[in-house]
This record gives structure tokens, sequence and C-alpha cells, in this order.
């Protein structure tokens, strides 16, 4: 008995005669169109013969579409896209400030903190340090340092007005810096109390000690004489003028 696949051959080739036809292809043969004969390896030889495979379509219509080839006339759309010419380059596009103030570095203008790279706005520009204390300043014009340099302000000056005058009586501040970074203080030679003179007994005047305090004056006895208001009496008119057991002589004790 002649196997399926003979048995399709020799259909092929009785019908051959009445034109093309298209026949299923049997275990990957396709059916050569001038012989009659399949072609090795399942591969057209290379003749139009009409005779197709049943994955191809119908023939005589020709209505196979077959994917572009690599020797294919039809090419896919590009990928790169060139940008418009009046496109920005991204390097040169700024990028969204979302990170707070710009920060400056010391001399620069400020008027608060955060706009500073230390932290610190201090007379206007940004500084180097807090510069938080009395008689010191961040600017060239009250320290005569470089802009953003905290130093101390000219003496006998209180631009800030840090050192209020405490008066002399209290040895303290004077009104004005040292130039030293500090409120001056009233110097040793202020008299900061006053004489006083009681039971015979003369209190000279004390004398700020240069360091923020008053020194108490020394004591001295007025005998012979008694007090005569805050000072020993250097001549008596009565014997009220005269301590102890003295008395008033005309003018002498």
């Amino acid at each position: 008995m002649r196997s399926a696949t003979s048995i399709v051959a020799l259909f092929a080739l009785h019908l051959a005669a009445c034109g093309d036809i298209v026949l299923p292809s049997t275990g990957g043969t396709d059916l050569g169109g001038t012989s009659g004969q399949p072609d090795s390896g399942g591969s057209d030889g290379g003749s139009d013969s009409g005779v197709d495979d049943l994955g191809g379509g119908t023939d005589g219509a020709d209505e196979d579409v077959d994917a572009p080839g690599p020797g294919s006339d039809t090419e896919a759309p590009a990928a790169d896209v060139d940008a418009p010419a009046d496109a920005q380059d991204p390097a040169d596009v700024p990028a969204d400030d979302d990170t707070g103030p710009t920060v400056s570095g010391p001399g620069a203008p400020c008027s608060a903190d955060a706009q500073c790279a230390s932290g610190y706005c201090v007379d206007g520009v940004c500084c180097y340090t807090a510069c938080d204390t009395p008689c010191v300043a961040c600017t060239t014009a009250l320290s005569g340092l470089p802009e953003g340099s905290c130093g101390p302000v000219q003496a006998n000056t209180d631009p800030k007005g840090t050192c209020p005058d405490d008066g002399a009586p209290s040895c303290g501040r004077t009104g004005v810096c040292d130039g030293k970074g500090a409120c001056s203080l009233y110097p040793a030679t202020t008299e900061c109390s006053a004489p006083t003179c009681a039971d015979g007994e003369r209190t000279l005047a004390g004398a700020c000690d240069g360091q923020g305090a008053c020194a108490s004056g020394d004591t001295t006895s007025c005998a012979p004489y008694a007090c005569a208001g805050n000072a020993c009496a250097g001549e008596c008119a009565s014997d009220a003028s005269c301590v102890g057991s003295t008395w008033c002589n005309g003018s002498t004790v």
C-alpha cells in the first residue's frame, strides 16, 4: 500500500497540467512548479512554480503580505527624534529651587540668619560667628575689620547701645565701649561715695576700684575738734565744736 505522502505527490502531478493549485505541504516538503517534484529540505528551489504552501495565501490573488525582510525598502520609524532647533540644553536649564533660600558667605548682605551659610546674620551682613556680646560688630564701619569678621567697636563709642551709663556711685558702666570688646567702667580715680563725719570721726570719700566696685574711704579722728558737717571743725565758736572733755577757749580748743 502506498503512503499518504506518495498519494499526495501523485495527485499533485496529475493536476499540475490543469493549472496552479494550492496544496497543503506535508512533512515540510514544497512541490515544485516546473518539474512536479518536491524540493529537498522543504524550501523553494528558486523557481516560481505557482504552487505555494497553504500558509502563503491564495495563489493568483497575490494576497500574501510578507514581513519586511533585511532587504526590504520599508524602514522602521527612527528611534531618535531630533529636538527642536530652539530647544534648550538641559544642562543650561536652572534646577527647581526646592531647597529653600540661597545662602551666602561672610560679608554678604542679609536680613535673616537663614540667608547665611554660617547661620549668623549680624549688623546686616553674614558673619563668621554669632558676634552677640556687647561692644562687638561684624562690619568694617563699626570695627575696622573686613566685612563678616566679628571684632570690637571703637573705643568711647556705643553704636548698638549695649553699654548704658550706670552712674558714678555704682562704679559700673560709663555708657561707652572700651575698644576691647567690653563696656568701659568708671576708673579708679572716680569718687563713688561722699565723705562723712560723725561722733568726731571723719570718713573720707570712697573711690572706684576700676573693676566696677566702690571702695570706702579711710576714717580719721577729728580730735580735739568735733565734726562740722561732713568734715572736722578747724576752729570752735562754742564748746559744741569740741569733743570729749575739751572746751572752746575763744577760737581754739
